[in-house]
């Protein structure tokens, strides 16, 4: 079947990329930052997989105007990206992006205890209790990862 694939807040589209490699015949990686667009683009051009890079499409956009309906959504790191104020609009648009029977992955990150940001602290909770009111449920849920696979800031280093 044709898969399609969104990567919101995609940088340098090193993701949008790993989908098209992985069996996603059409990828949109969107950024708000027009430096992260160029770079994106520029990375396109230069990763030497022309048949995935041509799978791939930068967007400039604001993510809470983006229309149409994926089969996947990955969110690495873009909600702790985002301000507080606007979670609730994050979960009802993925859920409005999502095609039927399409999947949401997100990467939980950083699980800490912090103030400020960006990124703002997250949790597994808190996620679910952003998504489950918008009719998303988890299917899995990979939260007890070994101590070595937990990211922590170093000794003079602060999220």
């Amino acid at each position: 079947p044709w898969l399609s694939a969104l990567v919101p807040g995609c940088g340098r589209a090193y993701d949008a990329l790993a989908l098209a490699r992985h069996g996603f015949d059409a990828v949109v990686a969107v950024d708000l930052a027009p430096t992260a667009c160029e770079a994106a683009k520029e990375e396109l051009q230069t990763c030497g997989d022309a048949a995935a890079a041509s799978k791939v499409t930068v967007q400039c956009a604001d993510f809470f105007e983006l229309a149409g309906q994926f089969d996947f959504i990955w969110d690495c790191t873009f909600l702790c990206a985002l301000d507080p104020s606007v979670r609730e609009r994050w979960a009802a648009k993925q859920a409005s992006l999502l095609a039927p029977g399409g999947r949401l992955l997100t990467c939980v990150f950083p699980i800490c205890d912090k103030q400020g940001g960006p990124p703002f602290a997250m949790s597994v909770p808190l996620v679910r209790g952003l998504l489950e009111p918008v009719g998303l449920r988890a299917a899995r849920v990979l939260d007890a990862l070994p101590p070595a696979e937990w990211h922590r800031p170093g000794a003079n280093a602060s999220l």
